[in-house]
C-alpha cells in the first residue's frame, strides 16, 4: 500500500489496526454505493459470479458476512458472549468478509482505532454488540460456506481434483461438507496455504507445450546475468563442475561472472578455471582463498553487485550443482521471465537419493518436514512451479528482488546463510519457487571429503560412483566387460584389460608421492619393500 507497517506481527501477537485506517482511506469512495459488494484480504477460489450466488443463497438478509475459526482470538475470555451456533466454527475471524458497501463503511468507520490495535478484537467488539449486530445485519460463515480460515483448520479441509484433463482442483471441508470459495491463511498458518496455491495457481501447472518448446539460442533475446559461483565447503569433482559451466549455451558477453572460493586445497582448480576463461566474460571477479570475507558475505555481496551493474538475473549457484544440461541457464531464463517469480530455484538433487536443494514443508523447529507431496514432486510426477518454504544451492533473482534483499543473509546470524535467507524470505512476504518441469543437473554428495588428500575425489567411488566411474575407469572398461571390445593378449596368457583410466594412474602416483612415507627396505619395519602400500594412505 505505499505504507510502513506499525501494525505489530500478527502472525503472533495482536495488533493490525493500521489495516482498518488503510481500509477507510481506501474505501470511503465507495461508501454509500448500495449495489457494491467488497471482499478483502483473500484468494479466490472461484469467479464472481459463483461467490455472489453462494452469498445471496446462504446469507439471505444478511448485509455483513465474517468468516469464522475455532480460536476465541486475540481475548479467550470474551468466548461466552459469543452467540451460539448449532453447528460449526462459533468465533468470529477478520481475515475475510464480505458485505454491502454502506454497511461495510460503517463497520470499519464505527469508531477511532490505533495502528498497533487489534483489528480482529475491533470487529469482535462490534459483532457481541447485540445493538450494533442487528444493524448491520452481521453475520458469521460458521459452515465455511463461502470462506476458510486455515489456522487451526488445516486437518479440516483437503484438495479434490475437479478436473484431471485441466488439472483443476478445488477445497473440500468435509468436515462440514462444503466447498468454500475463498481460503485464508491466517497466523501461522501461510505456509500451508502455499502449499494449496500450489494446485490452486495456475503457475503449478506444467504444459506439454512447455515441456517441449525448443530454446530459442537467439542472444538479442535474452536478459543480462550475475553469474555468481559460491565454493564455502570441501567439494569433490569440482573440475568436472566447472566443465558443466563451460559448456552452458549462453551469450558470454552478457554475463558477469563472480567466484567465491575459501577453500584453499581447491584453489588450484578454481584459479585454473579463472584463467581459462578471463576475457570470456563482460567481467570476472575472483574472490581466492586468502580472501576475509565469508560465505555470507560473499552471497551478500552477489546481491549487491549484480544490483550494482544493471543485471536483469542473478543467478547463484553452489559447487556443488553440477549443470549438466547445457541449456540449464537458458531454461531458467524461460521459465523465471514469463512467470514473474522473483525468485526461484530449478530442481537438482542427489542421484539416486531423496535429498535435493528444497523442502516441501518446514517442522515446528523451523527445520526440514517431508510434505505430502515431496516424493512426486522430485520423481516428476508432478511438474511445474512450486511455491516452497526452503530453496539452496542454485538460486535466481529478478533484479526487482535485490534490493530487498540486501539484508537476508545477515537476518539471522545463528542460523547458516541459506537457512537465514529463506527465513527472511518467508517473515517479510518473498515466494520461494521451485521449478520441476525441465532436468537441468544434479547435486554432488559432498559430505565426508577427504579434503587433506591431494586428489579428494579418489576416495569418493561409493559416494559419486557415476561421476568417479566416470573420472576413472577406463573409457573402454564396460564394454570390454560386456563383450563387445575384444580383449588383447599382448603375449602368452598375458592380457592387456581397460581398467583404469590414465588420470586415475597419474593420481594415484601424486597421492603416494604425497603421502610421502616410504619404507627403506630393511628389516625394521613391515614393508619389505621399497615403494608405499595402498593401505597407509587410503
Amino acid at each position: 500500500m505505499g505504507e510502513e507497517w506499525r501494525g505489530g506481527d500478527t502472525r503472533i501477537e495482536q495488533g493490525g489496526g493500521q489495516k482498518i485506517r488503510i481500509l477507510r482511506k481506501s474505501l470511503e469512495k465507495y461508501k454509500d454505493m448500495n449495489n457494491l459488494i467488497i471482499l478483502y484480504d483473500v484468494i479466490f477460489l472461484g469467479n464472481e459470479e459463483q461467490i455472489l450466488r453462494k452469498f445471496f443463497t446462504f446469507f439471505d438478509g444478511f448485509r455483513v458476512v465474517f468468516s469464522s475459526e475455532s480460536f476465541c482470538w486475540p481475548n479467550r475470555n470474551l468466548a461466552p458472549k459469543y452467540p451460539l451456533v448449532n453447528f460449526g466454527y462459533r468465533y468470529l475471524n477478520s481475515g475475510i468478509f464480505m458485505g454491502f458497501a454502506p454497511e461495510i463503511w460503517n463497520l470499519i468507520s464505527y469508531k477511532d482505532v490505533e495502528e498497533n490495535d487489534d483489528d480482529q478484537l475491533y470487529y469482535t467488539y462490534l459483532y457481541l454488540d447485540e445493538q450494533i449486530r442487528l444493524s448491520l445485519k452481521m453475520t458469521l460463515d460458521s459452515m465455511s460456506v463461502l470462506f476458510q480460515n486455515l489456522n487451526g483448520a488445516s486437518n479440516d479441509v483437503k484438495l479434490e481434483i475437479s478436473d484431471e484433463k485441466s488439472g483443476t482442483y478445488f477445497i473440500y471441508n468435509f468436515i462440514y461438507n462444503t466447498y468454500p470459495l475463498v481460503i485464508h491463511g491466517n497466523g501461522p498458518s501461510k505456509l500451508h496455504l502455499n502449499h494449496l496455491a500450489n494446485y490452486i495457481d495456475p503457475l503449478r501447472i506444467a504444459t506439454v507445450e512447455t515441456q517441449s518448446t525448443k530454446m530459442d539460442l537467439e542472444k538479442t533475446n535474452l536478459p543480462r546475468l550475475f553469474l555468481s559461483i559460491i565454493i564455502a565447503k570441501p567439494i569433490p569433482f569440482i573440475r568436472e563442475f566447472f566443465g558443466n559451466i563451460r559448456k552452458l549455451a549462453y551469450a558470454n558477453e552478457l554475463i558477469d561472472l563472480y567466484v567465491y572460493c575459501n577453500q584453499k586445497f581447491m584453489e588450484k582448480e578454481v584459479s585454473d578455471f579463472v584463467g581459462n576463461v578471463n576475457g570470456r566474460y563482460r567481467s570476472l571477479l575472483y574472490d581466492k582463498s586468502n580472501t576475509e570475507m565469508g560465505e555470507r558475505e560473499a552471497r551478500a555481496f552477489s546481491l549487491k553487485q549484480s544490483l550494482l551493474l544493471g543485471n536483469d538475473y542473478l543467478v547463484m549457484i553452489d559447487g556443488d550443482v553440477h549443470l549438466n544440461n547445457s541449456e540449464a541457464l537458458l531454461l531458467m531464463v524461460r521459465t523465471i521471465k514469463p512467470k514473474n517469480l522473483g525468485i526461484f530455484a530449478p530442481l537438482v538433487g542427489q542421484l539416486h537419493k531423496l535429498f535435493t536443494n528444497f523442502w516441501g514443508a518446514i517442522a515446528s523447529n523451523g527445520y526440514y518436514a517431508r510434505s505430502d507431496n515431496y516424493l512426486d514432486i522430485i520423481d516428476r510426477k508432478e511438474m511445474g512451479t512450486w511455491n516452497v518454504p526452503y530453496i539452496g544451492s542454485i538460486l535466481v533473482f529478478a533484479k526487482e528482488k535485490l534490493k530487498s534483499l540486501s539484508n537476508a543473509y545477515y537476518y539471522d546470524k545463528k542460523l547458516d546463510p541459506d537457512m537465514s535467507f529463506c527465513s527472511f524470505a518467508r517473515d517479510k512476504g518473498h515466494f520461494l519457487y521451485l521449478d520441476n518441469n525441465h532436468y537441468y543437473g544434479f547435486l554432488v554428495v559432498s559430505e565426508d571429503v577427504e579434503s587433506s588428500k591431494v586428489h579428494p575425489e579418489m576416495y569418493q567411488i561409493f559416494n559419486n560412483k557415476e561421476l568417479w566411474e566416470k573420472r576413472y575407469i577406463h573409457p573402454n572398461y564396460f564394454a570390454a566387460l560386456n563383450g563387445s571390445t575384444p580383449i588383447v593378449e599382448i603375449c602368452q596368457d598375458v592380457y592387456d584389460f581397460p581398467l583404469m583410466s590414465e588420470r586415475f594412474c597419474a593420481e594415484l602416483i601424486e597421492e603416494c608421492e604425497y603421502y610421502g612415507k616410504w619404507s627403506d627396505g630393511k628389516h625394521k619395519v613391515f614393508e619389505l619393500l621399497t615403494d608405499c602400500f595402498t593401505y597407509s594412505f587410503s
